[in-house]
């Protein structure tokens, strides 16, 4: 993948939505499959398919969905549930 002049390591490109799901910006997503930890993720949780790259997934240590927001909800939003999971 092209670092675009980051100083960084960086990774490849990856589809977060599931093939057929509606992006938030540009339509129907393309053929390619859903990468597994999204797959994983959407099934645990009450997000089906992330719309665009801001969909925020709190796990715990076990793995276990803990709490998901789709893009349209501030990261604020899960400030009590990321309280309660460290307390």
């Amino acid at each position: 993948m092209e670092s675009k002049g980051a100083k960084w390591t960086t990774f490849g490109k990856i589809e977060v939505a599931s093939p057929g799901a509606m992006s938030a910006h540009a339509g129907p997503v393309d053929g390619t499959a859903r990468h597994p930890v999204y797959e994983a993720l959407c099934a645990s949780s009450e997000i089906k398919d992330v719309v665009w790259n801001f969909g925020k997934f709190l796990v715990n240590r076990e793995g276990q969905v803990l709490a998901a927001k789709d893009w349209s909800n501030d990261p604020e939003t899960m400030l009590a549930d990321i309280e309660s999971a460290l307390a």
